[in-house]
């Protein structure tokens, strides 16, 4: 009884979150549940249709619940998910960016005219870049000549 009372209050030293605390409650639902089906079909067994009647709109209500629960404990899980997705997203975008003004840094000294494409490759569809990518090249056609 000592070891029972002690690993009792170990659990509720623990902390939990939201998620944990629901997936505890659709556990204790779920033993409810079958609890309250096995004594309906008990007494449907038994033929007391009164008591089967009874747990049967009890394992009912309870069924709801755990339906609710799981589909609550599903949209945390959705969203907390969806936030990391977007979080990899926005980094593997920085990551993008930086690898693009490395290769164009980089590029820029062993392959002039391969990091003029790239860049046009890169900003292309938008005019204010296009418009900057020429004076680009113009300076550096002026710089390639005097050289």
């Amino acid at each position: 009884m000592e070891q029972l009372q002690s690993d009792i209050s170990q659990v509720d030293e623990q902390i939990y979150n939201d998620e944990d605390l629901m997936m505890k409650n659709i556990v204790h639902l779920v033993e409810a549940y079958l609890e309250q089906s096995n004594e309906a079909i008990g007494y449907k067994r038994l033929r007391d249709v009164e008591k089967y009647y009874e747990h049967y709109e009890y394992s009912v209500e309870i069924k709801g619940y755990i339906f609710d629960y799981i589909d609550q404990l599903n949209n945390k899980q959705l969203n907390r998910n969806s936030k990391a997705y977007l979080d990899l997203v926005n980094q593997i975008r920085l990551l993008q960016s930086i690898t693009y003004i490395i290769v164009i840094v980089f590029g820029f000294d062993l392959h002039l005219q391969s990091s003029i494409i790239l860049l046009h490759e890169w900003f292309g569809p938008l005019p204010i870049y296009q418009m900057q990518l020429k004076r680009l090249q113009k300076e550096i056609f002026k710089h390639r000549t005097y050289m």
